[in-house]
């Protein structure tokens, strides 16, 4: 009996035992899983609350409070050149100045104008009992802007004198009655230009469809015309069809230093083609579905000028574009001396020697020759890749100048 019960309590003993460290087993890994988990959300809180201290601190003590893409429409006023601009943004979200005359915007610009006015931030406010006017340059500020949005709400931004030590300016909002200090970027900002918003494009419209191009300059006269999405023309050379794009590409980036809306009677007379002291440049002509546009471009003394058919502007250009502009025939042959695949010949012959292509080798019939400083070592395939792709400088006719010597004569087979 003594030996059952012992049997019986060391079991049972056992038993609890087993279940007690299998409960212990199972208890560390929960409690590290919880710890993990713990960590985790405390680490989520923490970057949440990080980031909206940052948007916080991103949001204080901004002078204007936008969202860019709700401005329909801006203001720009000079009160102390007495001149302004307006511009307004279409219904395609596109930017174009409406006053004092109508012209496309720079819509790059005008985004990153919008962008860094909302985000600007004033560094002190003044107290109302020490505001006049007068002390900041507010009186008359040296610009003022007026923002319309989309809801009807309006906001305007003035911008004072800047400080007379540091690097500060004086700001004053429609919002309230104070004065604010701020960092002289917001004077930058501004004190916009019309110039500095407008496109510089000299051509505004899209040449990407066009069908057929009339160049003339003092030298040539050239009708281009796509066909199959293939340039071709009737002066019986073989057209270069990179040649007319990167030329319709150059025209496309032609960009304007100033613009004329209004020029005088004197300046018209002074570019006009039948003033001795006038060169055309370039008189050039494009087609596409439903539309024709012809623009001309000038030079008088040292200064390029260009005019488009349906526009009063005159547009001052760089001078360095007319060498890309004054062109002849010559510039438009295509001057690739060969026209062949190097990837597809099988032999080529070189004077007195031959070289023939087996299984991807190239194998030549003599070991030696007597062009060997031409010969020596050739590589087959780079030879004939460059052969491929080798072009003129320019084309002359056979009756022009004699060819000279003969140095090498190729034959190419595939």
């Amino acid at each position: 009996l003594l030996y059952l019960s012992f049997c019986f309590y060391w079991r049972r003993h056992m038993v609890l035992a087993q279940k007690e460290i299998s409960m212990t087993k199972f208890k560390k890994p929960v409690a590290l899983t919880l710890i993990l988990v713990l960590l985790a959300a405390l680490a989520w809180w923490d970057e949440s609350e990080t980031k909206n201290q940052e948007n916080q601190d991103k949001l204080k003590n901004r002078v204007l409070t936008f969202k860019p893409d709700q401005v329909k429409k801006i203001e720009f006023f000079s009160p102390r050149k007495n001149q302004k601009f307006v511009l307004q943004k279409s219904e395609a979200h596109l930017w174009s100045i409406t006053k004092p005359n109508s012209a496309k915007a720079d819509q790059d610009k005008i985004v990153s104008f919008l962008k860094n006015l909302s985000e600007y931030q004033y560094e002190r406010k003044i107290d109302k009992s020490q505001i006049d006017p007068k002390d900041y340059g507010l009186e008359i500020p040296s610009s003022k802007i007026i923002l319309s949005l989309e809801n009807e709400n309006e906001m305007n931004l003035q911008v004072g004198d800047k400080t007379p030590v540091g690097y500060s300016s004086y700001i004053k909002t429609s919002k309230s009655e104070a004065v604010y200090l701020g960092s002289q970027f917001i004077t930058t900002l501004a004190n916009k230009s019309l110039f500095d918003l407008r496109s510089k494009k000299f051509i505004q419209s899209d040449l990407n469809g066009i069908s057929s191009l009339d160049y003339q300059s003092a030298k040539t006269n050239l009708t281009f015309k796509l066909e199959n999405g293939v340039w071709n023309w009737d002066e019986g050379d073989k057209l270069s069809q990179n040649a007319v794009n990167n030329f319709i590409d150059f025209i496309k980036r032609i960009q304007v230093k100033e613009f004329i809306d209004n020029p005088s009677t004197q300046l018209k007379a002074a570019i006009d083609p039948k003033n001795p002291a006038t060169m055309l440049i370039a008189n050039i002509t494009t087609q596409s579905a439903g539309s024709r546009q012809e623009f001309a471009i000038f030079q008088n003394a040292d200064q390029l000028y260009g005019k488009l058919n349906d526009s009063g502007t005159l547009s001052k250009i760089e001078t360095k574009d007319k060498e890309n502009l004054n062109l002849i025939k010559d510039d438009f042959i295509n001057k690739d001396i060969f026209s062949f695949d190097s990837r597809e010949v099988i032999e080529l012959s070189i004077n007195d020697q031959t070289w023939r292509r087996t299984d991807s080798k190239w194998q030549s019939d003599r070991t030696e020759s007597d062009n060997k400083n031409i010969l020596k070592n050739l590589n087959v395939p780079s030879f004939l890749a460059d052969l491929e792709f080798a072009t003129a400088n320019r084309t002359i006719k056979k009756n022009e100048s004699s060819p000279g010597k003969l140095l090498l004569q190729f034959t190419i087979k595939a």
